[in-house]
């Protein structure tokens, strides 16, 4: 496949060797994919290619979601409440987040 990119390690030191590779994907690349990898030693042997994994690029936004809050039950007059959110897109997407009590 053309432009796909490489990481290349020039001294590999122990056993078993670690490579470390930071990949940003292209918005027409949403969608799951499958982590691949192979290794040929100097002798050209090939160890075939493997799955290791798999990977889902999200669209180009992702809606936030309400993960706890911290009581969850409990009684009483006065309260302080602790409510986690996620966002898929990170933290740079916040906009506002709003939390409500109402009657049972």
């Amino acid at each position: 496949m053309p432009n796909q990119p490489r990481a290349v390690l020039s001294e590999p030191v122990g056993e078993p060797l670690t490579l470390d590779f930071a990949l940003t994907f292209h918005a027409r690349s949403l969608g799951a994919k499958k982590i691949y990898a192979s290794a040929y030693d100097v002798g050209r042997l090939h160890s075939n290619w493997r799955q290791l994994g798999t990977w889902i690029v999200p669209g180009a936004n992702q809606p936030p979601a309400p993960v706890s809050v911290t009581p969850s039950s409990g009684s009483g007059l006065i309260q302080a409440f602790r409510f986690q959110f996620s966002d898929p897109n990170g933290a740079g997407d916040w906009w506002s987040l709003t939390c409500r009590c109402t009657m049972s």
